[in-house]
């Protein structure tokens, strides 16, 4: 029943409009914080812990690929877009992290200038 109720909702979206692609659908359906622990096949070259492959969910390949077979999207298709939302989700987060460190940065430093008038 869920599962048919998403693949009706990735076909409505698809019909809508012929150039929706996997990318862009994803932010619909899931945050990119839900999607870190991710990557297509599972292989991480990271020593931290193992990612989860997206080629053994459903929710991921087969579901868009039941709803898009009809316009021309095969597994190949899917397995491309899905490397390119991960190089995307994780970019982001590598730039939010930059960001985050720059901030706490710029705030640590502000602080020691703080302290600094302070104790003249």
């Amino acid at each position: 029943m869920t599962r048919r109720r998403y693949i009706n909702r990735l076909r409505q979206i698809k019909n809508m409009s012929e150039l929706a692609s996997i990318e862009s659908i994803f932010k619909l359906f899931f945050y990119d914080e839900a999607l870190i622990e991710y990557n297509y096949n599972g292989f991480c070259n990271s020593r931290r812990a193992k990612k989860r492959a997206m080629k053994n969910y459903d929710i991921f390949t087969s579901c868009f690929l039941e709803a898009w077979k009809l316009h021309g999207v095969d597994e190949d298709a899917i397995r491309l877009m899905l490397c390119k939302v991960v190089r995307n989700v994780h970019g982001r987060n590598r730039f939010r992290r930059f960001k985050d460190r720059k901030r706490e940065q710029e705030m640590s430093e502000s602080y020691a200038y703080l302290e600094e008038d302070y104790s003249q």
